[in-house]
């Protein structure tokens, strides 16, 4: 999916700005990270610490609620752990 290509490649940018720098960062720019074409997520990182990261895709994928509210949230962290509460597309 979209939120899971998306989130591997910030979880590979974090990683590679984290061995140049020691440290993750916040902004998509400072790590090289930019969605191409037309995103149905939208995607920020927090919990940015020097050791701890946490990248998130928040979305409507099915486009069963009104505009501007999601409730399909993918999370991924600096161990790689990637998880989808709630998902949107179960039900």
């Amino acid at each position: 999916t979209e939120a899971k290509t998306n989130l591997g490649a910030i979880f590979t940018s974090e990683v590679a700005y984290r061995a140049e720098y020691d440290t993750y960062h916040t902004s998509f720019a400072s790590i090289g990270w930019a969605a191409s074409g037309t995103t149905r997520y939208s995607y920020t990182i927090g919990g940015v610490l020097a050791n701890t990261f946490r990248a998130s895709a928040d979305g409507d994928p099915d486009g069963d609620l009104a505009a501007g509210s999601y409730d399909d949230l993918w999370t991924i962290d600096e161990n790689r752990t990637l998880t989808n509460l709630p998902n949107d597309c179960t039900g």
